[in-house]
This record gives C-alpha cells, sequence and structure tokens, in this order.
C-alpha cells in the first residue's frame, strides 16, 4: 500500500492509495479523506451553531459524539431545540446536495 501527502499526485495502480490527513495527521484512505473534504464543504455553508450540533452529534471533525444533554448544556438550549436544530440543518443538507445532483444531471443531458 503506498502513501503520501494530501495533495501530493500519485500514480495510481492497482494498490489501494492512502493519505496523511491534513487535519489530524493520521493516515486514511483517499476516499475517506475526500468524503471528509466533501462533508466539510456542504457544513461550511451552515450557520455556526448548526454546523457545531451536527458536528458534536455525529463526531466530525475530530469531534467525540457528545449526547443531546451535553449538546443543550453547551449550547445553553432544550434538549427538543437540538433535535429540531439537527433535523432542519439535515434536511437544509439534503436538499442542497439535491439541488447540486439534479444541476449536475442538466448539464449532462
Amino acid at each position: 500500500m503506498r502513501t503520501c501527502r494530501l495533495g501530493q499526485s500519485v500514480n495510481r495502480s492497482s494498490q489501494e492509495i492512502d493519505v496523511i490527513s491534513s487535519t489530524t495527521g493520521e493516515i486514511i484512505p483517499l476516499r475517506d479523506e475526500a468524503i471528509s473534504i466533501e462533508v466539510n464543504r456542504f457544513l461550511s455553508k451552515l450557520p455556526f451553531r448548526e454546523r457545531r450540533i451536527l458536528e458534536m452529534t455525529y463526531g466530525i471533525n475530530g469531534l467525540r459524539k457528545y449526547s443531546q444533554d451535553e449538546i443543550k448544556d453547551y449550547f445553553e438550549i432544550s434538549k427538543e431545540r437540538v433535535r429540531q436544530i439537527t433535523v432542519n440543518s439535515l434536511r437544509k443538507l439534503k436538499n442542497r446536495a439535491f439541488k447540486i445532483d439534479s444541476a449536475a444531471k442538466e448539464l449532462l443531458n
């Protein structure tokens, strides 16, 4: 298995190529790093509180998974409000992904 720094070009072969993560420094499969970059690109479109609640809920960007009780205490909001923000933020991300997918399909036609 070959390893390279993120951004370094590598001749592709039948071997799986790994990269050193730009955020944590750990060695991870290239596909996982690409997914992480895309997730962060989508999350960056959300307001700070919504983005941070999703990161804390799902353990994104090196954060551990936090319980709704821990998140409500951190933001000083109700547990129900944490749930609402999570659901609404995921809906926003899903709609944005659908719009991008639809636009890409239109370009291909």
